[in-house]
């Protein structure tokens, strides 16, 4: 009868631990990677900006979209074209609240601040990137990554539909990556994400 009743639990244990799930690589890491600059070598960047931003009240019952379109002078192409879309779903947040969103792009390096992002968001904000005309000698293709920069020198891979990079065009590009609601930050009160070589 011991004999029986020690099958039975080694049989589930072992049911148990085969069917459980196996807990995924932490996407969290400290890196010696660095965001990919805009103004780089000798092909010197003359924006006397350090940044552009978009704003726009967003109702959750409508959701909304907001876009950047922007040249910074200068570069190994003679300009760099900078273009940016956030797009809020409806639904994300209650329908009878309306919130002010601010999209801010960098003229220094290829980071983009999106805020706000709340843990009660039930949608992810979908943000799409491109820049053309950068200095991106050096630069290997396959390790550039789109990522979430928490504040405290944590990055966090951000789930995206494609990583564009072409090289001949100084041409950098995210499409539709998925700003949840994991990616509040702290201690800032914004959410930054870029591209890091």
């Amino acid at each position: 009868m011991k004999a029986i009743l020690f099958a039975s639990v080694a049989l589930l244990t072992l049911i148990f631990v085969g069917c459980s799930e196996i807990p995924q690589e932490d996407l969290n890491y400290k890196s010696e990677k660095s965001f990919i600059p805009i103004n780089s070598g000798s092909q010197s960047v003359n924006s006397v900006e350090t940044e552009f931003s978009a704003s726009k009240d967003i109702t959750g019952s409508c959701g909304g979209v907001i876009e950047i379109d922007e040249v910074i002078p200068g570069g190994p192409f003679g300009e760099i074209k900078v273009k940016a879309k956030m797009k809020v779903k409806a639904g994300t947040f209650p329908d009878n609240e309306t919130i002010n969103f601010t999209l801010t792009v960098n003229t220094e390096n290829t980071t983009v601040i999106v805020y706000p992002v709340r843990p009660d968001f039930t949608k992810p904000i979908q943000l799409s990137v491109e820049y053309k005309g950068l200095d991106l000698s050096g630069v290997n293709p396959e390790e550039v990554q789109f990522i979430f920069e928490d504040g405290n020198g944590n990055y966090y891979q951000v789930e995206n539909d494609e990583v564009f990079v072409k090289i001949s065009q100084g041409k950098l590009r995210v499409k539709n990556a998925k700003i949840t609601n994991e990616f509040v930050s702290s201690p800032m009160p914004y959410s930054r994400f870029g591209f890091i070589r």
